[in-house]
């Protein structure tokens, strides 16, 4: 075969020429994934209860100290063991009150210590250090007392890495003691889930429902608790933007309360309970049984992120007014619920309580394995309870793993959630009701053949919104037969302190109190 030597040359001289004119027109330096590499990763203080570097914290004056939980992240692997310093930082105060329009005291030295190291180690390999954890005193070591007010503690650090550029930002409220403040019953024998809609009421309606020990010889009173184990705020609502997105839409009510929480909702959290936002349908068409995966993840998120900032202990969904049969509202799937709890088990992570309110439809196929797509519904749920709660119907026993027993309302007949034990299901939805005479004879013998067949589960009790007393049909028994007959149809063990006692149930509410101040 013959070689044509000018075609040869013609290609030498082509690539040559093309070199040249590359080599004037690409920028010489290394490659985009070479200086990501080469670059000093990107250090992050964390908190555990926030994603937004702002940590609410409340201490009671005169009382302990709270402990909070601090460690480092990197945007990479490190190559090295490295070590991070933290301290805190109060010429930062000035700055952030500045920024914020918060008079902020600076935190004193006096009333915080890191306990036991200030650094953080970060291992050969790891995106994550060892934790420290920072203590923040009302009452310190030697037995100085802070005093009442809002103090800023900013936290920065050091590394061998390099300049830590996150600032921690603790926001720590001292309050004064609560009046009335009582010690919360947490007996095995009583679990009262609680809920308030702040469109009418201050959420501290809570703290005046107590149980009380009296002395049947004396009738003095030996001793009160007050109850409430979980309290879930009302109301908010998810809803569609012109974008489609799914909004979690916070009333201008629930918004007032989230951001004055140190009156309303520190009050609650200091004395035990867990304070839950309850989230419902907005009646425009979307609710949580017809949301996209898109819509599921952006959703996800917002929650998230309001559980952070204000430090709420968990969340509860009632799918209940979301308007599915509106024009233009997606079809109803039964994945899209299922999906929407995983999601936010996943997000929110183990410590922050996640609750069903199990009602009609949206709920009806969580036994069912295959229509939830694989998802055992119940291994992401802390607790469930019936949504049943209607004044006409009186108290009804929705109890799905018993669903045959007669005791058991056929009124609303339900299946177990799959993966939640019958121990974490509350069955009675107690509404307010105005006949004391139907509840004692209709209702009683029901509820103590229940119990004495052993198939009462726990002692969780859910109530209607919580009310005060007010001038209308449940003027004067509103508050105090409910919980006193539900309790004795329960049997409690405890309704019988001794032979001389009886507990009691009640309110120390007067006439229109803790109606909403804003």
């Amino acid at each position: 075969m013959k070689i044509n030597l000018t075609i040869i040359l013609f290609a030498i001289l082509l690539f040559v020429s093309c070199q040249e004119d590359l080599s004037t027109k690409m920028e010489m330096g290394p490659q985009k994934d070479e200086a990501i590499l080469n670059a000093t990763p990107a250090i992050t203080l964390r908190s555990p209860k926030s994603a937004e570097g702002v940590v609410n914290v409340l201490v009671t004056e005169g009382a302990g100290f709270a402990s909070e939980r601090i460690f480092a992240t990197v945007s990479r692997p490190v190559d090295m063991t490295q070590t991070i310093v933290v301290k805190g930082d109060t010429t930062l105060v000035e700055a952030y009150r500045q920024k914020t329009g918060v008079d902020y005291l600076a935190m004193p030295d006096a009333f915080y210590a890191f306990d036991g190291s200030r650094t953080l180690g970060m291992n050969q390999g790891a995106q994550e250090s060892s934790p420290t954890v920072l203590k923040i005193y009302a009452t310190n070591p030697v037995g100085n007392q802070l005093a009442p007010g809002r103090y800023l503690l900013p936290v920065v650090a050091n590394s061998s890495l390099g300049d830590v550029s996150t600032t921690l930002y603790y926001d720590i409220v001292v309050r004064k003691p609560f009046e009335g403040d009582a010690e919360l019953y947490e007996g095995e024998d009583a679990f009262f889930v609680f809920y308030i809609n702040t469109e009418y009421y201050d959420p501290r309606l809570v703290t005046d429902y107590y149980m009380t020990a009296m002395d049947m010889m004396s009738a003095e009173t030996v001793w009160y608790n007050t109850v409430g184990n979980i309290v879930n705020l009302r109301r908010s609502t998810i809803i569609p933007n012109e974008n489609g997105r799914a909004i979690l839409q916070l009333g201008a009510d629930i918004r007032y309360v989230l951001d004055h929480t140190s009156k309303y909702l520190y009050p609650l959290q200091e004395s035990g309970r867990k304070v839950c936002l309850s989230i419902e349908g907005g009646n425009k068409g979307l609710g949580f049984c017809n949301m996209s995966d898109a819509q599921i993840s952006d959703f996800t998120r917002q929650v998230k992120q309001i559980v952070d900032f204000y430090n709420l202990d968990g969340i509860n969904l009632w799918d209940r007014n979301a308007g599915y049969g509106l024009d233009n509202a997606a079809p109803m799937t039964t994945t899209s619920y299922p999906k929407l709890i995983k999601s936010l088990r996943n997000s929110l992570g183990p410590d922050i309580l996640l609750t069903l309110t199990d009602y009609e439809e949206p709920t009806a196929y969580f036994w069912d394995i295959e229509a939830t797509g694989g998802i055992v519904v119940g291994e992401y749920l802390d607790y469930a309870w019936s949504g049943y709660c209607d004044r006409d119907e009186g108290y009804q026993i929705i109890d799905p793993y018993h669903q045959d027993a007669e005791e058991v309302s056929s009124l609303h007949p339900r299946k177990p959630i799959l993966g939640l034990d019958a121990s974490r299901y509350g069955c009675i939805n107690a509404p307010w009701v105005t006949n004391s005479v139907y509840i004692a004879d209709e209702t009683q013998g029901k509820f103590i053949q229940w119990s004495k067949k052993g198939l009462n589960p726990n002692y969780i009790c859910v109530y209607e919104d919580l009310r005060t007393n007010l001038q209308d049909k449940l003027e004067g028994r509103w508050g105090l037969y409910e919980l006193l007959y539900l309790y004795h149809f329960y049997e409690m063990k405890c309704i019988y302190l001794d032979d001389q006692s009886r507990l009691w149930q009640g309110t120390k509410t007067g006439y229109n109190k803790w109606l909403k101040d804003w």
